[in-house]
């Protein structure tokens, strides 16, 4: 059995040795080995490899690896063969992987000095805690129940009989906490050096990388937890339990519960470091996974060969390889894509093992056992059921963050528009968190894969993000709610708005002007009741004077005239609060006022103003306009959409919109889109309801705007 076995291992290398043909094209090579349904003009995509000193050609066919041959050139003929050795094709792939995706030397000093700074945050205060508790010294330590390095230090000792055994606990898991995130600091930066020198296998260098500095990452956090620095998880009573004396437990009492100061670690370096991490683990092939792939494509060149064989002399069998081949290439297929995006050992492992029995069943048509041949297509089809059901949920996982991704975006879209430019703390707060989206948006656009726990750490970060951008614009909602919006500032809009309309058409006010007029008449009207109260008090004591009801004498003269200047003042006083508060109901402009007035509304426009916009971001403001016009239809309102530009209101169409353009956005809230470098959001709302937001193209066609409008 054994030399049967070698012996058709020898002829089957015969048999891949001897396709060595002068084929004048590749295509001409790889059609013989191409499955029914397969075109080679279609479904073929070759890739030029130069590794070792040779030429090779990776051809995929349907998304998919299946050959690697060799190329050559002789007498100027192009020669194709069979490389019939895993070993060789992984050694290929794997130099030629490296030098395409492989870190560099500055990717890897920015992490070491992410590190470097981490380290440089924490140091003096950490230092600091460990004088003042004797672990500073060369082979100092503190047991749980003895603590040696304190009692070296007499300023510590003198304090041990006082505090209770909760003290030197402390101490203790002060220096193993400290000791960890000290250890695995300094490995993370020994192995990033060593990847710098290129000598060392990367995939393992990188995953001990990042592992000890998550390492880190948990001593770190773990010393900001300390009882050294306060005791915070019990708060509340006036007196600390007996052996903790030395801790004080009210949460007002911080700086008197301290032994040490405050660490203040830069945790954001030591994240940055994580992500860098993270992105260079993501590029590198490792020796498992170039093994891997060249044993699929070694198995897959057996496959196609053997399976012309089996065409030739059974059909029968090749209208069932035919059949399981289909299904492991669907299931496949399907596997592939996603782990393009998030990588997964087990579907891995299972897409190598269907590779494998989709190997043995071709094996079994050749030695023309076609019962062990159809109970490995029962297998195959079982493991195919499996692959499917892990693609799937891989697949809902990574839509799922993907959705969380969206909604992060949003939340921060609609959060900005909700403040003011004065608001610059929450601006601030808000561009921070911005930030950190961003981070996540620049491995996630780089086309890399993601390990599946960093796709669980982003969605983790998502939702933060996304809370506290709600937080932020729940803050300024809050806010408003503050600001005076009382009965004046109402009244006095309404008396605007029916003392401009009641003038615009006998006087033909544009838009413009009747925005002008209605923000500049109520101060006139505030001051001109305030003149009209004054002077009417003055009538009527001129009048009870002329009466003989009010006498003058010099005393009563003083009096009056301090009376009515008293008067003056407090009238002043009124006239400059009424305005002030009307004001500041004109400007109370942001989105909430400009969302709540457009959901009040019937009907509303959106206006494309594509003035300075270039011509490959028009379509762009266009589909979002569409987009907006949609989210706005579904809740029932009518929606027209013009184009604005150089003054003139068109149509979709391109038709001149004439008095149509002119009622519909006089008459209704507005959306007007416009092209900016940078995303800009201004809104009117005490005359005209109008919303004002730009952005460049990129801005359009994620249009946010659309999903921020929805329900309004």
């Amino acid at each position: 059995m054994a030399t049967e076995t070698r012996l058709l291992a020898l002829l089957l290398v015969v048999a891949l040795s001897a396709p060595v043909l002068y084929a004048e094209t590749l295509e001409d090579f790889v059609t013989p080995y191409l499955y029914p349904g397969e075109n080679f003009s279609s479904d073929a995509g070759a890739t030029q490899i130069s590794a070792g000193g040779s030429q090779f050609v990776l051809v995929k066919v349907k998304g998919v690896e299946s050959f690697f041959l060799s190329r050559s050139e002789s007498g100027g003929e192009t020669r194709y063969a069979f490389v019939n050795d895993s070993s060789r094709i992984n050694s290929a792939i794997r130099e030629y992987y490296a030098s395409a995706n492989y870190h560099n030397a500055t990717e890897l000093d920015h992490l070491i000095g992410h590190i470097s700074a981490f380290n440089a945050s924490r140091y003096p205060a950490e230092f600091e805690c460990k004088t003042s508790i004797g672990l500073d010294r060369p082979g100092a330590t503190c047991g749980v129940t003895r603590c040696e390095s304190c009692m070296n230090v007499p300023f510590c000792a003198d304090k041990m009989a006082y505090f209770g055994s909760d003290f030197a606990a402390s101490i203790h898991q002060f220096e193993v906490d400290t000791g960890a995130e000290q250890q695995g600091l300094k490995n993370a930066v020994a192995a990033a050096t060593a990847m710098k020198g290129g000598a060392v296998d990367a995939a393992v260098y990188s995953s001990y990388l990042t592992g000890n500095l998550t390492a880190a990452q948990a001593g770190a956090q773990a010393v900001q937890t300390n009882h050294l620095f306060g005791c915070f998880e019990i708060t509340g009573s006036q007196l600390a339990p007996a052996g903790l004396e030395w801790c004080a437990y009210r949460s007002s009492a911080r700086m008197n519960s301290q032994w040490c100061r405050d660490v203040p670690a830069n945790f954001s370096q030591l994240t940055e470091a994580m992500t860098d991490s993270n992105a260079i683990s993501g590029r590198i092939v490792s020796n498992a996974s170039a093994l891997s792939r060249a044993q699929a494509l070694y198995n897959s060149m057996n496959a196609r060969f053997n399976f012309v064989r089996m065409s030739e002399e059974n059909e029968s069998f090749r209208a069932l390889y035919s059949q399981v081949e289909g299904r492991a290439s669907n299931a496949s297929r399907a596997a592939s894509i996603i782990l393009a995006r998030v990588s997964d050992d087990e579907l891995s492992a299972d897409l190598a093992a269907l590779s494998e029995l989709l190997l043995r069943v071709s094996q079994y048509g050749i030695d023309r056992n076609f019962s062990a041949a159809n109970a490995s297509a029962v297998q195959l089809f079982v493991l195919s059921e499996k692959v499917d059901a892990e693609t799937r949920n891989l697949t809902a996982d990574f839509g799922a963050f993907m959705g969380l991704n969206n909604d992060t975006a949003l939340a921060l879209f609609r959060a900005r528009l909700y403040l003011d430019p004065q608001d610059r703390s929450l601006i601030a707060r808000l561009n921070a968190y911005s930030e950190e989206k961003e981070e996540i948006d620049r491995v996630v656009g780089s086309g890399l894969p993601m390990s599946r726990d960093a796709v669980a750490q982003f969605s983790n970060d998502l939702r933060f993000i996304g809370q506290e951008a709600d937080d932020v614009a729940s803050e300024k909602l809050g806010q408003r709610t503050l600001q005076a919006g009382t009965w004046v500032a109402g009244a006095a809009r309404r008396v605007s708005i029916f003392a401009i309309d009641l003038v615009a058409g006998a006087l033909s006010l544009s838009g413009d002007a009747r925005e002008t007029y209605a923000r500049t008449l109520p101060t006139v009207a505030i001051i001109a009741s305030g003149a009209f109260a004054y002077f009417a008090c003055l009538a009527v004591f001129a009048l009870l004077k002329a009466r003989g009801v009010i006498r003058l004498n010099r005393l009563s003269v003083v009096l009056w005239a301090i009376i009515f200047a008293f008067l003056f003042v407090l009238m002043g006083v009124a006239v400059a609060t009424a305005n002030s508060v009307v004001q500041q109901e004109m400007t109370r402009s942001t989105f909430d006022l400009f969302s709540s007035r457009l959901a009040a509304a019937n009907s509303t426009a959106v206006i494309v103003a594509s003035d300075g916009a270039p011509a490959g971001a028009l379509p762009l403001m266009s589909s979002c306009a569409n987009a907006v016009s949609a989210s706005l239809s579904a809740s029932g309102k009518t929606v027209r959409v013009y184009a604005l530009a150089g003054g003139a209101c068109t149509e979709p169409s391109g038709a001149a919109a004439g008095d149509a353009c002119t009622r519909d956005v006089a008459g209704a809230p507005a959306l007007v889109l416009g092209y900016a470098n940078q995303t800009t959001s201004s809104f009117s709302v005490y005359y005209s309801t109008r919303g004002f937001v730009s952005g460049p193209a990129s801005f359009h066609s994620d249009c946010l705007v659309a999903r921020a409008l929805a329900g309004s």
